[in-house]
């Protein structure tokens, strides 16, 4: 067998009405690195990178599928043979009044692109050169404002062999490109990104390399890419940002990750925000998202995404939490979503996974606030071992309410308890069911769920072992008919659940 690299995959394939969200695609393509997740007025938008199964050409793909029942409506998808098609570092899609577009790259080119919802294609709007001939460009973020497109790239000239950002401005009404060079100093800028200010001048957030660990520092330019001041975060363990999002005209708020604080050779980190104060010129508060020591889970991913909530007074924010070593009997990583204050006091936190085989590591690339007042988050399952061929990578959207949970038909999560005072830990729905069941595991741990049908033939058990915790669990193995589940804790029985698999 031999070891997959984290890429995400998006498999769709239309689903029973009560479980939609799950996707999965058995026509020999894949869509694959789940970039982003877009609402359009009957469907929702999944874009990313893909492959064919046939073939296995890289390419870019967008597929709609039905709000209601995930239905696979529709997939497009661009390849250029014998390329690989790549999105990049980090922000590379967006959306104008209600079009999505996204950049993706191939060698010195980058592709601003766009979904025609009527004719349900991949439309390529501009490619994007350097002026100075480069081996390469890489996209770092994507912005629009006053309807002027901003991409901020990695510039690699050919001439020199010199490094340095460049800021493209692109007006589609005139069809002209221009292209800002960052003034460096000479340091090697690592994760660029940008937010833009209302005096017209631009913030960047990077981080650079001292020694194993680094530090990220914040920069204020003008229009023209020269330097005005600099902010550098001289704690060295806090060491990466990863998004952005402006809070007010003075306050922004920054993801990323942080290292543990001792000499740790195996490298732990956790997601981490920071609320910078423009005022001030400074980070003035801080967040490990309450993630305990115990917790610190090895090769924690950072701050993917930040989002407003639904009424604007807080914030939703992605990462993963991964467990190692590889434990081929339990899940080694969870997609994570937290909901902080503005002052980045946490007021939820929860861990969600995809159960199915051997698929282990899930994350999520992107979170949406949708119409009907919840959100859709966007991301990957995929297994850590397969055979030569196999293609054993799920991407997975999952829509969870203002607490985090997984929405759906909780009035068929009828569980005989015996316990009452855990009554309201533990939600199991829809039933009936025929692809998959939701869990909702909230103020409990280490609860094992085992699965027999009405013979008493053991079927499967797994167990959730955190609290706040909510799965979506296949029942595709399952047979025809009635299943019991049995909570166990301890190895004592506090509830069962009949279950119809149709």
């Amino acid at each position: 067998m031999r070891l997959l690299p984290l890429i995400s995959i998006f498999i769709c394939q239309s689903l029973f009405a009560q479980e939609p969200y799950n996707h999965r695609l058995e026509n020999g393509q894949i869509q694959a690195i789940a970039q982003m997740v877009h609402e359009l007025d009957t469907t929702y938008l999944g874009i990313g990178r893909g492959l064919d199964t046939i073939d296995f050409l890289r390419g870019i793909y967008a597929t709609e599928f039905d709000k209601e029942t995930g239905e696979v409506l529709n997939t497009a998808k661009i390849t250029y043979p014998g390329s690989i098609l790549f999105f990049d570092q980090t922000k590379s899609t967006l959306e104008v009044d209600n079009k999505p577009y996204f950049l993706f790259s191939r060698s010195d080119t980058i592709y601003l692109s766009s979904y025609n919802i009527l004719n349900k294609k991949i439309v390529i709007e501009k490619k994007i050169f350097a002026i100075d001939p480069v081996n390469s460009l890489f996209i770092y973020d994507f912005h629009v404002k006053g309807g002027i497109f901003y991409i901020l790239s990695d510039h690699t000239s050919i001439k020199t062999g010199i490094s340095q950002p460049v800021l493209f401005t692109f007006n589609p009404n005139l069809n002209t490109l221009t292209e800002i060079y960052i003034v460096n100093s000479d340091e090697r800028m690592l994760v660029p990104l940008l937010s833009f200010l209302d005096s017209g001048n631009f913030i960047m957030t990077y981080t650079i390399a001292i020694s194993n660990a680094g530090i990220f520092k914040i920069k204020e330019f003008d229009p023209d890419g020269n330097d005005i001041w600099t902010y550098e975060h001289d704690v060295i363990r806090e060491s990466s940002v990863n998004a952005i999002l402006p809070i007010d005209n003075n306050n922004f708020v920054l993801g990323g990750f942080k290292s543990r604080e001792s000499n740790d050779p195996d490298n732990e980190h956790i997601p981490y925000l920071w609320k910078f104060d423009y005022v001030q010129k400074k980070v003035v508060t801080v967040s490990d998202f309450n993630i305990p020591n115990d917790e610190w889970f090895k090769f924690n991913s950072n701050v993917t995404e930040i989002i407003p909530s639904q009424d604007n007074t807080s914030f939703l924010c992605t990462s993963s939490l991964y467990e190692f070593p590889i434990n081929p009997d339990t899940l080694q990583s969870f997609g994570m979503i937290a909901k902080v204050d503005h002052d980045l006091n946490v007021l939820w936190r929860r861990q969600y996974a995809f159960i199915e085989g051997e698929y282990y590591e899930n994350n999520f690339k992107d979170i949406i606030a949708t119409s009907d007042g919840n959100y859709l988050a966007y991301g990957t399952s995929t297994k850590t071992f397969s055979f030569p061929g196999e293609v054993p990578i799920l991407s997975w959207a999952i829509k969870i309410d203002e607490d985090g949970k997984i929405v759906g038909d909780t009035t068929t999560s009828v569980v005989e308890w015996e316990d009452l005072d855990l009554t309201d830990n533990i939600e199991i729905f829809p039933n009936p069911a025929s692809d998959h069941i939701y869990i909702n595991q909230n103020d409990i741990e280490d609860v094992c769920y085992k699965v027999y049908d009405l013979t008493g033939r053991f079927i499967e058990e797994f167990t959730l072992s955190d609290r706040n915790q909510s799965v979506v669990k296949s029942v595709e193995r399952w047979n025809i008919g009635y299943h019991i589940i049995r909570m166990e804790k301890d190895g004592r029985l506090i509830g069962s659940m009949k279950v119809l698999k149709i």
